[in-house]
């Protein structure tokens, strides 16, 4: 089997307002999304999404007349493509979605995983008011959701975070799962505020702990490892990191 041929969709949503994303200072008023469609010589097809590709034609050149179940060489390729032209890891999806159809299984089990079902959360995303925001919780739960991971706007501190989870904990009650998200793991282009520490990281932990929260996500920069192991040890709320990272 060998990849015959990579194709790139593009697609753009116009907002009718600008949106400020938790994560992001500056207002957005489209989103941008590619879809890759990876084809293999005997017709098999795979698929992945996400950001922008970077250099479409670039990949198809080194890509096409790979075999696409050799991810450990599709993976090596794209590696070459992120350190010159951006992040290609959209048609590495496409691989891997490709080899597991070959293979005859779904990808969650082709990638090792071992339930078939698992809990859904809704994830917010927009930076609005806490009145708002524990609104739009409580709309989820109506909705049906079991569990919701609220993201705290960017440059907003461990207090503002803790007070924005007892609200929602308060509105909510116990039924419902909750995760947050500080967004201290990465900063966007322009954006220079302060990430937590460990010690304001640690007092956070501690008071989602006493709240029941299932996790908290991304506390400190991706890089500060000994941040990291200092607050697993002043803690025992389970950490969520690593989003950015790449490679073993």
């Amino acid at each position: 089997m060998k990849i015959a041929s990579v194709e790139v969709r593009r697609y753009r949503t116009i907002w009718g307002n600008p949106v400020r994303m938790a994560w992001d200072p500056t207002p957005r008023t489209l989103q941008d999304a590619d879809v890759v469609v990876v084809t293999a010589d005997d017709g098999t097809v795979g698929i992945g999404a996400g950001d922008d590709l970077p250099d479409a034609d670039l990949l198809a050149r080194k890509l096409v007349g790979v075999d696409p179940r050799r991810t450990d060489l599709v993976h090596a390729i794209c590696a070459g493509v992120d350190l010159h032209r951006g992040r290609p890891w959209t048609v590495e999806l496409a691989c891997f979605d490709l080899a597991a159809r070959a293979a005859g299984e779904p990808l969650w089990r082709f990638l090792g995983g071992r339930s078939e079902a698992l809990l859904a959360y809704a994830s917010t995303a927009e930076a609005v008011d806490p009145d708002e925001r524990v609104e739009r919780a409580a709309h989820m739960a109506l909705a049906g959701f079991r569990a919701i991971k609220l993201r705290i706007p960017q440059g907003a501190g461990w207090r503002e975070a803790l007070a924005l989870a007892v609200r929602v904990r308060d509105a909510l009650g116990p039924e419902v799962e909750l995760m947050l998200d500080a967004n201290q793991g990465w900063r966007m282009p322009g954006d220079t505020t302060r990430p937590w520490d460990a010690a304001e990281a640690a007092l956070c932990a501690r008071g989602l702990e006493e709240l029941g929260l299932f996790w908290l996500e991304e506390p400190l920069p991706t890089a500060d490892v000994r941040g990291y192991a200092e607050l697993r040890g002043r803690t025992g709320l389970r950490i969520a990191a690593g989003e950015m990272v790449r490679g073993a």
